[in-house]
């Protein structure tokens, strides 16, 4: 730095300095759009990703909710069933009293 400070114009160091200056910037800014354009892949990757494993949920949690209910029906039958049982018992029973 200093030979060339001490043999140049301070108008062809700036210049040099400048450019060199332009050269890093351009680099480092070519490097941060890359970084930029992977991150957001990236990002569009994860959304995927998350709306298939949302859906995968949503249909799972609506196996689970048919299962419930087919279960609670087949509980409801066998409960009306057995009350209608009982009934027809009773009935039985209390005409053989009358």
């Amino acid at each position: 730095m200093k030979s060339i400070t001490l043999f140049e114009n301070n108008k062809e160091y700036d210049e040099k300095l400048k450019s060199r200056t332009d050269a890093h910037l351009n680099k480092y800014k070519e490097s941060m759009k890359k970084q930029e354009y992977e991150l957001l892949f990236l990002i569009e990757q994860a959304e995927e990703k998350l709306k298939h494993e949302n859906r995968k949920k949503i249909q799972a949690k609506l196996a689970l909710d048919q299962m419930v209910l087919r279960g609670v029906s087949a509980l409801n039958m066998q409960a009306i069933s057995l009350s209608q049982s009982s009934l027809n018992c009773n009935f039985y029973v209390f005409n053989y009293f009358i």
